[in-house]
Formats: C-alpha cells, sequence, structure tokens
C-alpha cells in the first residue's frame, strides 16, 4: 500500500522587518552590480556642480550706511542694482538725491525716496546719496560700497 503524497510547499521568502527595509543587494539602480567608475565620477561631478550653483547667491543682499543726515541704502547682486533708497535721518523732508556710477537720480524733495534702478554697471563700486535744505547742501557724498 502507498501512501499519498504531499504537494511539494514552494519556498516562502524571507520577510524584512520593518516592512520598508530593502533586502541586501535588492532596491538598486544597478541590481545589484557595484557602481562603475564611470558613474561614480558622474555623480561626484553632478553633486560639486549642484554646490556651486547653489553658493552663487551669496552676494546678493542690502547695503546701507548713515552719515550724520542721511541714509542711503541699495539692494544689488554683485553690480546689478536693483534700487537705490535714500532717507533723511531726523525725518525732516528735504532735496535728496542718488548717483551711481553714470546714473544720476532726478532730485526730489521728501524725507525719503526710492529709485528702481534695475541695471547693471562693471565699474562703478559705490552707490551715494546726497541731501540739500534751503539750497544748500547739508551732506553729500554718503556712500555704500557693492
Amino acid at each position: 500500500m502507498t501512501l499519498p503524497q504531499k504537494a511539494p510547499v514552494p519556498a516562502r521568502r524571507p520577510v524584512y522587518w520593518p516592512p520598508t527595509a530593502v533586502p541586501p543587494g535588492r532596491g538598486t539602480r544597478t541590481r545589484g552590480r557595484p557602481l562603475g567608475l564611470k558613474k561614480k565620477t558622474g555623480t561626484v561631478l553632478a553633486a560639486l556642480a549642484l554646490g556651486l550653483v547653489a553658493a552663487a547667491p551669496a552676494q546678493a543682499g542690502v547695503s546701507g550706511h548713515c552719515g550724520k543726515y542721511l541714509c542711503v541704502m541699495t539692494a544689488h547682486h554683485n553690480r546689478f542694482v536693483q534700487d537705490i533708497t535714500v532717507r533723511t535721518k531726523d525725518g525732516l523732508p528735504g532735496t535728496i538725491r542718488a548717483y551711481w556710477g553714470d546714473y544720476h537720480s532726478p532730485k526730489v524733495t521728501a524725507a525719503s525716496h526710492r529709485w528702481e534702478v534695475n541695471r547693471e554697471q562693471q565699474g562703478a563700486k559705490l552707490v551715494c546719496g546726497g541731501l540739500e535744505r534751503d539750497g544748500r547742501t547739508i551732506e553729500d557724498g554718503i556712500c555704500v560700497t557693492i
């Protein structure tokens, strides 16, 4: 008399815990093969390039300088000046102006004014302002270095 044969049990895959864990040698783009020298070099170069791009805007910012009666501020990125703001410290109006390289703003009678420049000049390193009251120069040449 022969006994009935049991069907073979299929092999079970091992269970990894936690469920998000990746089995050793699995889940890589290279399907378990080590990365070649070309791919390693490319990865390193890409990481360096992204690091340099991310570090580029470090020169962007707002700079300002105050004298006894006047403050000059500018928003710039390297030699690209977005705007120039000139204000009096005492809050009283006067004739104020700003200049930078070959840019000369129109004179404005106010306590504070902002001029939108939105341009770049390679050789111009100083953004300056001046204040006049009653036809007399109160303060001139208050400059910000960019």
